[in-house]
């Protein structure tokens, strides 16, 4: 569990349950956990995994004047 705790802040969960039980809730309530009951939409799952991902790095505009070999 040592790795686990080092990282437990870093590491986005989707916790993704049918339980509701007060016990789930509060397990469930850290600062890198998002908690979604079932039956949960295809489209708010997606988005909440967007939402967790870091955004993409921008390409490096081309170069005017050069072209690919």
């Amino acid at each position: 569990t040592g790795i686990a705790t080092a990282y437990m802040d870093s590491i986005p969960v989707v916790i993704l349950t049918g339980d509701i039980s007060p016990s789930t809730m509060r397990d469930a309530a850290l600062p890198s956990c998002v908690l979604l009951h079932k039956p949960t939409k295809l489209d708010e799952l997606a988005r909440v995994i967007r939402s967790l991902l870091p955004a993409p790095e921008a390409s490096p505009p081309a170069s005017a004047g050069t072209t690919a070999t």
